[in-house]
């Protein structure tokens, strides 16, 4: 992806650029020169970061006029993901950058600890006592955590990937939203699953 933004000035201070949504990593290059990476997957791992990202620029290499972001990232079978990029001083986006990383990562790792607790505790008392209304609050703990599990793992080894047609859903297949004008005026929603290629639409 490449994006082009425009500067009134040469900055004197530290740049950065936020990106929101890039499960499959990439190389970030600003002005033809390389600023960082994130991971991308090959053939011995396996990624899908829900996390946002921001990489450091250094404002030597930004310049008065128009300035070029270029991100590559990885492409394989199904469907892709880049979202949510933006460009500013590194004071303005660590803020942002910490805000989106509590609630897509933090607050999940937090729901997941409660929940292994519960799980444990519960699990314990039911051990016990026998209880039913026990032994299905340890179980919706339980998979709770299993669930956390899906969005907490970003990245693992090939060959420990699991086999259940759910895991991979989680894990590799994103629906995608397609967007188009119907003769009305109206738009036309078209969603696209990654790995089966049903479509369902509707029309807003």
């Amino acid at each position: 992806m490449r994006m082009k933004f425009k500067l009134a000035e040469a900055p004197t201070e530290a740049w950065a650029m936020l990106l929101t949504t890039a499960p499959d990593g990439g190389r970030v290059s600003v002005n033809g020169r390389f600023i960082g990476a994130i991971p991308m997957p090959h053939e011995s791992a396996e990624v899908r970061w829900r996390r946002p990202h921001l990489l450091a620029i250094d404002p030597g290499l930004l310049k008065e006029g128009e300035n070029t972001l270029l991100i590559q990232t990885a492409y394989r079978s199904g469907v892709h993901t880049l979202a949510g990029v933006e460009v500013g001083r590194l004071m303005q986006m660590s803020p942002r950058y910490e805000l989106q990383f509590f609630f897509s990562y933090t607050l999940t790792w937090i729901g997941a600890t409660v929940a292994a607790v519960i799980t444990l505790v519960f699990g314990v008392l039911w051990l016990r006592r026998r209880e039913p209304m026990m032994g299905l609050l340890t179980a919706a703990a339980a998979l709770w955590v299993l669930r956390s599990g899906f969005f907490l793992v970003e990245a693992m080894p090939v060959d420990l990937r699991l086999p259940l047609p759910l895991c991979l859903c989680q894990f590799r297949a994103w629906p995608r939203e397609q967007v188009r004008r119907t003769a009305s005026g109206r738009k036309n929603y078209s969603y696209v699953h990654a790995r089966q290629g049903e479509r369902l639409c509707c029309t807003r």
